[in-house]
């Protein structure tokens, strides 16, 4: 037997044919289900972005889920091999998906946010070290063309920032949502839906939209309370004077508010913080409105 050669093995059945299948974009599900011999079934779709179903997994978190299930186990072998005593494990990864204007896609990175607890807080500088070695054997960073990167948190400290943080905002909308963490998703999942919408698109001129992501981010952050880094980093908001460059009409309107629709729809906040949000963002949209209706050649750029 060759134990150099692995071979897996799994099915997949689409589910969501419908009753008129591919006749266009809409009329079809993207769901489907995933299986494997003697394991229970995966429920699969796309990303809502692409009309996918929130409750399911979709192809994009599996991959950054194997990343992440892979550089564990590896990490875990090296720590033996070195007598390192881990004794708990979690991470928190990230990747970032760009979409191309042909319709096309690819990762362009992931980052792995592990918090190792050790037996011996002593050898917490060995074990950091260890992520490079883990990353190596990886076989899934092995098997992909991006690159990988490792940001280790101690278990403790992890909890400490997380108190420190909890204490600086406290009582404001900033926390009361989760933080950084909401708002950092909620500008994400906005943009990737400007990204995969090409006449939307097109009104936004910078090739990378990862600096308009992290300006919508700053600023919420700030507004609802949170850090003032957007402020200390650009001066005031001044968001009407910093829209008047751009010719943004109802259509354009319109067509921001629903992509940031389905951002906010994807944080599943409780009711009354759903509403609380949602109609602060209608509300600045419309006020940013500065052109009769006509064919608009720039769109609404919040921030």
């Amino acid at each position: 037997m060759d134990l150099s050669q692995h071979t897996y093995e799994i099915s997949l059945e689409w589910t969501g044919a419908r009753e008129a299948g591919t006749r266009d974009y809409r009329s079809y599900g993207r769901d489907h289900v995933v299986r494997a011999a003697g394991l229970p079934d995966l429920p699969g779709t796309a990303d809502p972005t692409f009309h996918g179903d929130k409750d399911r997994w979709n192809p994009e978190q599996l991959l950054l889920a194997a990343l992440s299930q892979c550089h564990m186990l590896s990490y875990l072998h090296i720590a033996v091999k070195h007598e390192v005593v881990v004794t708990g494990y979690s991470d928190d990864a990230a990747g970032t998906l760009r979409l191309n204007r042909d319709g096309s896609g690819e990762f362009t990175g992931a980052v792995l946010r592990p918090r190792v607890v050790l037996a011996d807080e002593g050898q917490r500088e060995l074990a950091d070290s260890l992520h490079a070695e883990a990353n190596r054997v990886c076989f899934i960073a092995r098997s992909v063309n991006f690159p990988v990167e490792h940001e280790p948190v101690a278990a403790e400290t992890a909890a400490d920032d997380a108190a420190a943080g909890a204490d600086e905002y406290a009582g404001t909308f900033y926390a009361q949502v989760g933080g950084k963490e909401t708002f950092r998703r909620l500008a994400a999942k906005f943009y990737e839906g400007v990204a995969a919408d090409p006449e939307f698109r097109a009104m936004y001129p910078e090739e990378d939209l990862g600096p308009a992501t992290e300006r919508l981010q700053l600023f919420l952050e700030q507004y609802w309370g949170g850090p003032t880094t957007y402020s200390e980093n650009r001066g005031h908001p001044r968001l009407r004077m910093r829209h008047m460059p751009y010719k943004v009409n109802s259509a354009a309107r319109d067509k921001w508010l629903e992509h940031m629709r389905t951002a906010v729809d994807s944080l599943e906040l409780p009711p009354l913080q759903h509403e609380v949000l949602w109609d602060y963002l209608e509300r600045a949209a419309h006020s940013l409105v500065n052109t009769p209706d006509q064919p608009h050649s720039q769109g609404l750029r919040l921030l």
